[in-house]
């Protein structure tokens, strides 16, 4: 019987594209959580801020650098390259923008919900005002308590897998970057490119 063939997540789509696509590379992979590290080297400081929870979403991400493999000098280019970079449609877009000092480079965000999250938390109060502070809580919180004191609460977040491609005008730039959320590129080499 032949082994059911499970469908790829965007993650995986998106790292088969980029790895098969001729004309850029991936310089580096990052991954938040638990996991962060360098795919390419030893374990580094993982300073895009993910992996947390935000507006009762809990993110795990994965970040990839990549670069043309002949490096690409102007905006106008480097938007075309970031546009056409993934078949995919991306959840947000953040445009290259130069402003005569440094490049804010441009990248591709991409969501994919992958299950949820419950959590349960035991309230439980002693003391001697019991009553008094269970009511003041149910009051506040709607939560009830059974006869031993104790309430249970429930939480379900979604899970939501982010993929965030970065490009780069060049290899040696994505190489040296600032891996920040928004990086800014200020090699005097690049920006006079740019200027002209």
């Amino acid at each position: 019987m032949p082994e059911k063939q499970t469908e790829k997540s965007k993650h995986e789509m998106i790292e088969s594209h980029l790895r098969s696509n001729s004309d850029f590379v991936i310089t580096k992979k990052l991954f938040s959580g638990v996991d962060d590290r360098d795919v390419n080297g030893p374990y580094k400081p993982f300073k895009y801020d993910r992996g947390v929870r935000l507006n009762g979403v809990e993110i795990q991400s994965t970040f990839f650098c990549v670069a043309p493999k002949i490096g690409i000098y102007s905006l106008e280019g480097l938007n075309s390259a970031l546009a056409t970079l993934v078949p995919l449609k991306p959840t947000a877009t953040k445009s290259f923008t130069f402003d005569g000092r440094e490049l804010g480079t441009g990248a591709l965000y991409f969501d994919e919900p992958v299950g949820t999250l419950t959590i349960e938390r035991r309230l439980g109060i002693t003391g001697v005002q019991q009553n008094e502070m269970r009511e003041k809580i149910f009051a506040r919180y709607h939560h009830e308590f059974d006869e031993s004191g104790i309430s249970v609460m429930r939480e379900t977040v979604a899970l939501v897998d982010l993929t965030t491609i970065v490009l780069y005008p060049d290899a040696r730039l994505a190489a040296e970057g600032d891996h920040g959320r928004y990086p800014n590129v200020k090699d005097p080499t690049l920006l006079e490119k740019l200027r002209k």
